[in-house]
């Protein structure tokens, strides 16, 4: 699952796989990085890390699962593992493998990709899904300093796409339409790293270590 899937896509997407399988493997994609963390003199920092959602994915995946693999760790024994299938969440907006990785996927008997444009693993593909981009979604980000903020779609996705909270929802079987706040409330609930952004959650959004900050007082 990549780190530009919002908090509550990853949230359902695990939901979804743990009806599939008591005990699926969870793995955080490769996160984009260039050069280095610039400071400035007022504190403000340009991270080198280029994705929104890295923590609020890690969280979610290491809350739902026995462990939590990095991409090139999975891709190093992926051909040596007994899958029944492969769900990868991508929505990179640039090249994040190689026809190499690929390869190793070649005895998996099922691959889902969601992905922004083809790929080595697109082509691979049993089921190619479209994933949609940040402005075609609504939904949680969690920054590298535990800041998470929620924003709301700006465009609609083009004709046949579907945002990937709202196809997870479907293959949940909720009713009615995708909606995000409803699925944030659940994960603050559910998962104690996300406790903070119970309820309403203001524009500017919420540090998450505010309790854990405060439990240390």
């Amino acid at each position: 699952m990549s780190p530009f899937v919002t908090v509550e896509e990853a949230f359902l997407l695990t939901q979804f796989l743990k009806t599939l399988h008591d005990d699926p493997l969870f793995v955080l994609g490769p996160v984009p990085r260039s050069g280095e963390d610039q400071t400035f003199s007022n504190g403000f920092t340009i991270a080198a890390e280029k994705c929104p959602n890295r923590r609020g994915v890690e969280e979610v995946l290491a809350f739902r699962g026995n462990g939590l693999l990095s991409w090139e760790e999975f891709v190093s024994r992926v051909g040596q593992e007994d899958l029944a299938g492969v769900w990868i969440a991508a929505g990179y907006p640039t090249a994040w493998h190689d026809e190499g990785d690929a390869e190793q996927f070649e005895n998996v008997p099922l691959l889902v990709v969601q992905d922004l444009f083809g790929s080595p693993l697109w082509e691979r593909a049993n089921w190619q899904l479209p994933a949609v981009t940040f402005a075609e979604r609504s939904g949680a980000y969690v920054n590298h300093r535990d800041h998470l903020q929620s924003f709301t779609w700006a465009i609609r996705p083009p004709a046949g796409a579907q945002s990937e909270g709202s196809v997870f929802w479907r293959l949940l079987g909720r009713s009615g339409m995708y909606d995000s706040q409803v699925v944030l409330d659940e994960v603050a609930r559910e998962i104690p790293y996300f406790s903070a952004a119970c309820g309403d959650v203001p524009e500017v959004g919420v540090n998450l270590r505010v309790n854990q900050l405060a439990g240390d007082e």
